[in-house]
Protein backbone atom coordinates (compact mmCIF):
# COMPACT_ATOMS: atom_id res chain seq x y z
CA UNK A 1 0.00 0.00 0.00
CA UNK A 2 1.30 3.44 -0.80
CA UNK A 3 1.56 6.16 1.81
CA UNK A 4 -1.02 8.14 -0.16
CA UNK A 5 -3.48 5.25 -0.08
CA UNK A 6 -2.84 4.70 3.62
CA UNK A 7 -3.50 8.36 4.40
CA UNK A 8 -6.74 8.20 2.40
CA UNK A 9 -8.01 5.27 4.45
CA UNK A 10 -6.90 6.87 7.71
CA UNK A 11 -8.64 10.15 6.80
CA UNK A 12 -11.81 8.24 5.90
CA UNK A 13 -11.79 6.65 9.38
CA UNK A 14 -11.36 10.07 10.99
CA UNK A 15 -14.17 11.50 8.83
CA UNK A 16 -16.44 8.66 9.94
CA UNK A 17 -15.55 9.36 13.56
CA UNK A 18 -16.49 13.05 13.16
CA UNK A 19 -19.77 12.15 11.42
CA UNK A 20 -20.73 9.73 14.17
CA UNK A 21 -19.87 12.34 16.83
CA UNK A 22 -22.26 14.76 15.10
CA UNK A 23 -25.05 12.17 14.82
CA UNK A 24 -24.59 10.75 18.34
CA UNK A 25 -23.13 13.62 20.40
CA UNK A 26 -23.90 12.09 23.78
CA UNK A 27 -22.54 8.68 22.89
CA UNK A 28 -19.00 7.88 21.76
CA UNK A 29 -19.16 5.26 19.01
CA UNK A 30 -15.49 5.05 17.97
CA UNK A 31 -13.25 4.90 21.02
CA UNK A 32 -9.85 4.65 19.28
CA UNK A 33 -8.32 4.64 15.82
CA UNK A 34 -5.05 2.75 15.34
CA UNK A 35 -3.33 3.42 12.02
CA UNK A 36 0.01 1.87 11.14
CA UNK A 37 2.01 1.80 7.93
CA UNK A 38 4.51 -1.00 7.35
CA UNK A 39 2.99 -3.24 10.01
CA UNK A 40 -0.28 -4.95 10.90
CA UNK A 41 -0.22 -5.25 14.70
CA UNK A 42 -3.86 -6.29 15.14
CA UNK A 43 -3.57 -9.00 12.48
CA UNK A 44 -0.35 -10.19 14.09
CA UNK A 45 -1.99 -10.33 17.51
CA UNK A 46 -5.07 -12.21 16.32
CA UNK A 47 -3.00 -14.66 14.25
CA UNK A 48 -0.85 -15.83 17.14
CA UNK A 49 -1.88 -18.92 18.98
CA UNK A 50 -0.72 -22.43 19.72
CA UNK A 51 1.84 -23.35 17.08
CA UNK A 52 1.95 -19.88 15.52
CA UNK A 53 3.52 -17.73 18.20
CA UNK A 54 5.93 -16.25 15.69
CA UNK A 55 3.24 -14.97 13.27
CA UNK A 56 4.17 -11.47 12.17
CA UNK A 57 2.78 -9.25 9.45
CA UNK A 58 5.10 -6.43 8.54
CA UNK A 59 6.59 -5.01 5.39
CA UNK A 60 6.63 -1.85 3.35
CA UNK A 61 3.58 -3.06 1.40
CA UNK A 62 1.33 -3.47 4.46
CA UNK A 63 -0.84 -1.11 6.44
CA UNK A 64 -3.67 -1.34 8.91
CA UNK A 65 -6.39 0.98 10.16
CA UNK A 66 -8.36 -0.48 13.07
CA UNK A 67 -11.35 1.11 14.79
CA UNK A 68 -12.22 0.27 18.37
CA UNK A 69 -15.96 0.64 18.81
CA UNK A 70 -17.89 1.12 22.01
CA UNK A 71 -19.54 -2.13 23.13
CA UNK A 72 -22.72 -2.85 21.16
CA UNK A 73 -24.93 -2.64 24.23
CA UNK A 74 -23.64 0.90 24.90
CA UNK A 75 -24.42 2.40 21.47
CA UNK A 76 -27.52 2.96 19.36
CA UNK A 77 -25.86 2.20 16.02
CA UNK A 78 -24.89 -1.29 14.83
CA UNK A 79 -21.74 -2.23 12.95
CA UNK A 80 -23.90 -3.00 9.92
CA UNK A 81 -25.29 0.53 9.73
Amino acid sequence: MTEEGFLEVQQAAEKLERKLQEEYPSQPIILNILATLGDQPMRTKTSRGPGTLDASFDGSNLAEVALELAPGEERDVSTEE
